[in-house]
């Protein structure tokens, strides 16, 4: 079942701080000690308030972490988006150098929030339902769509749309598995190169076509 986040908004300046302290305290917690360590008391303690101040503005642990996963969320699209909007400007960009900025953006991500992506994938469908992820989807497929249909821009697929959506897919599942299991640095270039060629050549027109 989906969790709400707020149990009351943060209207105030006072009240704005104090829950960008709660979420900064569990995202350093999950960092540092996993999810397993992560309790409200702790929460509270290392936020520097008090538990009752906690519970004015989220009902349980787990309305934290909705939250905490919904800005990692937001700034995974918005870092998505920088790359997405680069390529649109580029009026000779190819597929390769889309395909490779939009796979490095999506690793970047990963690598620089690992505890948090990784629990994110874990515990997503509980805690925000899947419905996040297809707003995410939502957003973000008629911008790559509008890039795609570009006159000077060739595809192999006869269906843009499909494309998206397989493109999308292909990205997510792989990276999801990659940094399940806490890869090395080797490991996370590797998966990453191994992407980049399998979209490339899933999206680029053969010689005959």
């Amino acid at each position: 079942m989906e969790e709400k986040a707020f149990k009351k908004p943060a209207l105030q300046s006072r009240s704005r701080e104090t829950v960008k302290a709660i979420l900064e305290a569990t995202t350093r917690i999950l960092g540092k000690d996993g999810l397993a360590k992560l309790s409200t008391n702790r929460i509270a303690e290392v936020a520097g308030v008090s538990v009752g101040s906690l519970y004015q503005f989220f009902r349980n642990k787990n309305s934290i972490l909705t939250e905490v996963f919904n800005e990692a969320l937001e700034r995974n699209f918005e870092h998505l988006m920088n790359t997405v909007r680069s390529a649109h400007a580029d009026e000779s960009v190819q597929i390769r150098s889309f395909v490779t900025g939009l796979i490095e953006a999506v690793f970047e991500n990963f690598e620089k929030r690992g505890a948090i992506q990784r629990i994110l994938i874990e515990q997503a469908p509980e805690l925000i339902g899947f419905r996040r992820v297809k707003e995410f989807d939502a957003r973000i497929t008629p911008v790559l769509l509008d890039l795609l249909k570009r006159s000077e821009i060739k595809i192999r697929p006869a269906d843009p749309e499909m494309a998206v959506f397989v493109l999308l897919q292909s990205i997510r599942g792989v990276v999801a598995i990659t940094f399940m299991k806490s890869p090395t640095p080797e490991e996370i270039g590797r998966a990453k190169r191994e992407l980049i060629e399998l979209c490339t050549r899933y999206l680029e027109p053969t010689p005959e076509s």
